[in-house]
């Protein structure tokens, strides 16, 4: 999937396995803040893919400059 965003230039150039500790550590983090009781298990799901949609933005190339 990572191979497939970048042919489409839509990261940001970084060692993909940064990206990929990146990932499982905010789905650990998450499932542990679940586990732990810190966020309400209700709405998990809807909690978790905003999160990850915030944090994807982080990934994504800003505009062009120009």
């Amino acid at each position: 999937m990572l191979q497939e965003a970048r042919a489409r230039g839509e990261p940001r150039p970084t060692d993909p396995i940064v990206i990929e500790v990146a990932g499982r550590a905010i789905v650990h983090g998450l499932a542990r803040l679940f586990l732990d009781g810190h966020l309400p298990r209700e709405g998990a799901m809807d909690l978790a893919a905003a999160v990850l949609d915030v944090l994807g933005e982080g990934l994504a190339q800003g505009p062009p400059d120009g």
